[in-house]
């Protein structure tokens, strides 16, 4: 099932316009951010909100549908997945923040996590020109390169002692063990996680390090 992201319900805009290249530009109805919406190659989205003014929001929460969950990986880099109905992972790539003012210089940005939300918050200093553009932008992946754990086994990696403990134990996935040294921690703080929540870990090391809920009914 396609990932569906709602645009920001901060930039106030009316009925989209279509281009030549398929781009959908909703224009801002009263004031606030336009957005252009488009699709790229490879199943990818890109979703552009331009900033008029130091007034308008600088704050944009891109609400994701179908399940999806918004969540940061070991190396810092920003998802969405969501499990389907045979327990597989589904994953989409949300490509790194950024957001450049009206010379092309570059304006301070980062992504938040808020509840089932991606936020992209732009800082641009007092020397900034606007308008100013920013653009995340969303690529699907096939699957990925890890393994789900049962309740028992999620248990046992929260308690092996740490960090140590858990990458000794994934001796039987070389992928997840050469991966567990850049995400041991993040992995060991998600099985806890899921232990508290009685339920398991998924921990993939392709294309992300990355640990999550594993929602399956093969969690047993």
């Amino acid at each position: 099932m396609p990932l569906q992201v709602s645009l920001p319900s901060e930039t106030n805009t009316r009925r989209g316009v279509s281009t030549s290249d398929g781009t959908v530009v909703y224009l801002a109805a009263d004031g606030g951010a336009d957005v252009a919406a488009q699709v790229l190659e490879s199943d990818r989205v890109r979703i552009q909100t331009v900033i008029h003014d130091s007034g308008d929001s600088h704050e944009f929460s891109y609400h994701l549908g179908n399940g999806y969950v918004p969540v940061q990986a070991a190396d810092g880099t920003y998802w969405a997945y969501r499990f389907d109905d045979d327990g597989q992972i589904n994953l989409y790539g949300i490509g790194a923040a950024w957001a450049r003012d009206a010379t092309g210089a570059n304006v301070e940005t980062r992504y938040e996590i808020r509840g089932n939300e991606l936020v992209q918050v732009v800082s641009p200093n007092a020397s900034a020109a606007y308008p100013i553009v920013a653009d995340p932008t969303w690529e699907w992946y096939n699957a990925a390169y890890g393994a789900g754990f049962s309740k028992r086994e999620t248990r046992d990696l929260a308690n092996l002692g740490g960090i140590a403990g858990l990458c000794s134990s994934l001796w039987k996935w070389p992928a997840l063990g050469a991966a567990c040294g850049i995400a041991g921690f993040q992995w060991w703080t998600q099985a806890g996680l899921a232990v508290n929540a009685n339920g398991c870990v998924f921990i993939a090391a392709v294309p992300a390090p990355l640990a999550v809920r594993w929602l399956s009914g093969n969690c047993r």
